[in-house]
């Protein structure tokens, strides 16, 4: 057998071993394929060897179709599998044997997963049945992980001109201060204070009109690899320092202020990448496979391709993105369903933004929406043209990977008053609330507001009188920061708060916060909302309007 051919019993014997995992990842118990034993760590995991396999594949319980495989085949392959590096065995002594034998099982990480998938999307055959995307150790895998691997292995980064209110309220002006020291040196005072920055930043973005007091707004420039979450946070500073030494020498302090940074890789990257291409990828095995194994590769990054800096830096992947799109929308046309995920709810087609007043803003549209478990909604926007362009009588043919447009957003489901999310009819008496996180009187208003993105925190402290505005976008986006609070398991600590006292329900919120959304501990999104949000009605009492709580739904979370 050739080391990686794709026969019939290899895949199923693979599927065998997938289906099983992910049974014992899901804490299901139906299943008396193999062995599962429990390890040092308290987890589980599932074991099999070619005589147990050869068993299971004669049951007619288990062999869900497959065909009889023999156990020195089935010896063959697992030893074929585990040289391909997606299995790995321990030596077990079973019952009724006199010394050990090996006991295959999945290799876990990321790179023995991409070589699963390599098998299980390319079945040998096409009347081979689809495997289910909604097994437990496909979702398992399925994560944020996974795309920042595939991206950071690709060579992707983000070529950004970050401007200063990026950095947190603590660091941004001892940044604004720094860069017109510098840039004083050639001449260039500073045209303003760094609260006038603010506030014409903030109306900038209010208007769609340019700053009058600053004509170009102070940004660093910053070439912003993605990095692989396995890499210890030396090896971090380290991948980006490596790609700006030459900027680095003109910005020195910024290796002391890098809360701009730790923003892009906490915030930025993650809504501008990892957020749509993982609901992309897991509402599409389409473009599951594509974004995976395709032949894609980030545009415009090879010296001798010409490639700027820019606010939004996601140039390198708006063609790839372009294409995982319109493979998703293609495959999704064509199903009409999303196969059981636990992330993906459900794909809209061509969303009304007239039934939700609260997100309708200029020039906001969409061609397709996917709604997620955990309360984000994910818009895309994509275009192309065919038309070409005569010289004379030359023929010019666009490039395409320039005649396309691509544009994403996330933002939190927030249809109406009266549930556990900010809704814009709060916005009024949510004044109290802002200056409250602004003055930081007590820890846990600092600790409130240190969450809050960066160039929210910058305008809250230069936010004195004005009010809260209700259709201005300070206040969408101030609306949409709070409510990002509330799908934050970590809010709550009792450092902070250690005035509260947990209720039962309270306590099964706390201990599986990390596991929000996981079938095992059935502790849904709506909990862990409800729990944040009476958290702030208590810790903020006044400040934060209370909820009409329904009879059917009167859970506390505190004494």
């Amino acid at each position: 057998m050739e080391l990686d051919q794709k026969t019939r019993q290899k895949w199923e014997v693979l599927w065998y071993f997938v289906q099983n995992t992910g049974s014992v990842l899901d804490s299901i118990d139906n299943v008396k394929c193999g062995v599962v034993l429990e390890r040092e760590t308290g987890e589980k995991r599932f074991y099999s060897y070619p005589s147990r396999i050869h068993a299971d594949f004669e049951n007619p319980r288990f062999s869900y179709g497959r065909k009889s495989i023999t156990k020195d085949w089935a010896r063959v392959i697992c030893e074929n599998l585990s040289e391909l590096g997606i299995l790995d065995h321990d030596d077990i002594r079973a019952p009724r044997q006199r010394s050990p034998t090996p006991h295959y099982y999945l290799k876990p990480g990321v790179e023995p997963f991409l070589k699963v998938m390599k098998f299980l999307l390319d079945p040998p055959e096409l009347v081979m049945m689809r495997f289910n995307l909604s097994n437990g150790y496909v979702q398992h895998h399925l994560n944020a992980e996974l795309v920042r691997h595939v991206l950071a292995a690709r060579g992707t980064e983000m070529r950004r001109s970050i401007p200063i209110w990026e950095w947190d309220a603590a660091e941004a002006p001892k940044v604004f201060e720094q860069y017109y020291q510098r840039m004083s040196v050639g001449g260039i005072p500073a045209p303003c204070s760094f609260e006038e920055y603010v506030r014409e930043m903030w109306l900038s973005h209010e208007r769609g009109k340019q700053p009058s007091l600053i004509r170009f707004p102070p940004t660093i420039p910053l070439r912003l690899p993605v990095i692989p979450e396995h890499l210890s946070e030396d090896e971090r500073v380290k991948a980006v320092v490596g790609l700006n030494s030459d900027r680095l020498k003109d910005y020195s302090w910024l290796l002391s202020h890098r809360s701009g940074i730790d923003g892009h890789y906490a915030r930025y990257e993650h809504e501008k990448w990892v957020i749509p291409i993982l609901a992309l990828i897991r509402a599409s095995p389409e473009a599951l496979k594509g974004f995976l194994f395709g032949d894609w590769k980030p545009y415009g990054l090879e010296p001798s391709e010409s490639y700027c800096f820019t606010a939004d830096g996601t140039g390198c992947m708006q063609y790839p993105l372009f294409q995982l799109l319109f493979t998703a929308i293609r495959d999704i046309a064509m199903i009409r369903d999303v196969d059981s995920d636990r992330l993906v709810e459900f794909v809209r087609f061509r969303p009304d933004f007239r039934q939700h007043p609260y997100r309708m803003r200029e020039g906001h549209s969409a061609l397709m929406e996917i709604d997620l478990t955990n309360r984000m909604i994910v818009s895309y926007d994509g275009s192309f043209d065919t038309d070409h362009t005569f010289y004379g009588e030359d023929l010019i043919m666009p490039d395409e990977e320039t005649n396309f447009s691509f544009q994403s957003l996330v933002e939190i489901r927030c249809f109406h008053s009266g549930g556990d999310f900010f809704a814009p009819d709060d916005i009024p008496v949510l004044d109290g609330l802002l200056r409250t996180l602004r003055d930081g009187r007590t820890l846990a208003a600092r600790s409130i507001f240190s969450r809050l993105s960066h160039p929210v925190q910058n305008m809250l402290w230069v936010y004195t009188d004005e009010g809260l505005e209700k259709e201005s976008w300070f206040a969408g986006v101030v609306l949409q920061d709070l409510n990002r609070l509330l799908i934050r398991p970590d809010l709550y600590s009792p450092a902070i708060s250690p005035e509260l006292t947990l209720t039962r329900e309270g306590k099964h919120v706390v201990e599986h916060r990390e596991n929000i959304g996981d079938i095992n501990y059935q502790v849904s999104i709506f909990g862990l909302t409800a729990f944040n949000r009476e958290l702030l009605e208590r810790v903020f009492p006044g400040d934060v309007p209370e909820r009409k709580r329904e009879e059917w739904n009167n859970t506390r979370y505190f004494e």
